[in-house]
């Protein structure tokens, strides 16, 4: 009983914590990654970069918008 209450409110936390985030696009997006390469990528292929992931990253547009300096 015990531990069903402490992974509810952990679970809790996590839900108020993704719901709060104001300064990031992120709420805006149906999904968190482009694609299953760039989920793959960011899960396992993080550590070690190629130029393929690389080449990838540009083709796909994992990454998002550059952002212009001020």
């Amino acid at each position: 009983m015990l531990r069903k209450l402490f992974l509810m409110a952990i679970a809790g936390l996590f839900l108020t914590g993704c719901a709060s985030i104001k300064e990031s696009e992120w709420a805006k997006h149906k999904t968190h990654y482009k694609n299953l390469d760039h989920l793959k990528y960011s899960w396992f292929g993080y550590q070690n970069p190629t130029p393929e992931t690389g080449k990838k990253s540009k083709e796909q547009g994992w990454w998002g918008k550059p952002v212009e300096g001020p």
